[in-house]
Formats: structure tokens, C-alpha cells, sequence
């Protein structure tokens, strides 16, 4: 649960936007048989506009998380191979992609890093020059671009 905390935070907007827009439908099904037919549909509008603002609220602070968790980590990384990577940096080949911004866990597939076939890969999101790519990468490449 507390693993990843932004994941966690995102996966609880999405059920409360389910539990909110459920019982708002079903609040405006009670009040229409109470026979105030009018809250009912103001209900069935309101409530589902209210649950998808509050979500996006909760969703919104789960990304600020995760890209916050992402930074501390690059920036842990950055910390502790400066001064390895500066007595390599003349000897380093040069890499395709500069900086990883941000990963998510996918399905199988190539790895766009050493081209192979894996079956757990990850989308991250990296810095080529001064644009973004999405590529999907094993953990391996993931690995050896963070300790280079």
C-alpha cells in the first residue's frame, strides 16, 4: 500500500468517482419516488459534475506525488554518481536519451533501448535533446541509463 503511494492515491479518485456518481444516481432515483422530482434530476447533474471535480482534485495530487517521487530519485541518482561520472565522462559512449522524466509498468514487448523481446517492460517517458519521447524499456536499460 505504501510502495507507491501516488498509484494508491490515483487508484482511490478513481473508485470515489465510481461510489459518488453511483450514489448520485441512486439519490436522484429516492427522491423522484419521494415525489420531489425536480432535486432528483438536479441530483443526477450536480452529483456526478461535483465527483468528477473532486477526483480530478484527488487524481492531480496522486500525479504531484509521483513526479515528486520520481525527482527525489533522479536527483538521489544525480547526487551519488556526480563524481563517478565526471572521471568517465570522456571515456562514456554517448546515450541516445538524456533523461528519463518518468516510468509506468507495461505489458511485454520490445525493448526500445537493446531491442529485445521482455516480458515486463516499462513506458517511460525520456528527454532527447530538447524534445519528449515515449519509449518502452526493460529494467535492465532503466538500470544502465540511471547508474551512467
Amino acid at each position: 500500500m505504501f510502495a507507491d503511494v501516488g498509484k494508491t492515491i490515483k487508484r482511490i479518485a478513481q473508485a470515489a468517482f465510481l461510489i459518488l456518481c453511483v450514489s448520485a444516481f441512486v439519490g436522484g432515483i429516492v427522491l423522484m419516488v419521494e415525489e420531489r422530482v425536480g432535486w432528483g434530476f438536479l441530483t443526477w447533474i450536480v452529483g456526478p459534475m461535483i465527483a468528477f471535480v473532486s477526483s480530478c482534485l484527488i487524481y492531480g495530487f496522486g500525479e504531484v506525488v509521483d513526479t515528486a517521487i520520481v525527482l527525489r530519485f533522479r536527483d538521489e541518482q544525480n547526487t551519488s554518481h556526480s563524481g563517478a561520472a565526471s572521471k568517465t565522462a570522456g571515456s562514456e559512449k554517448k546515450r541516445p536519451y538524456t533523461d528519463i522524466v518518468r516510468c509506468e509498468q507495461q505489458p511485454a514487448g520490445i525493448c526500445a533501448g537493446c531491442r529485445q523481446m521482455r516480458a515486463e517492460l516499462w513506458l517511460c517517458i525520456v528527454k532527447t535533446g530538447s524534445q519528449y519521447k515515449e519509449k518502452n524499456m526493460c529494467q535492465r536499460c532503466i538500470d544502465s541509463f540511471v547508474i551512467r
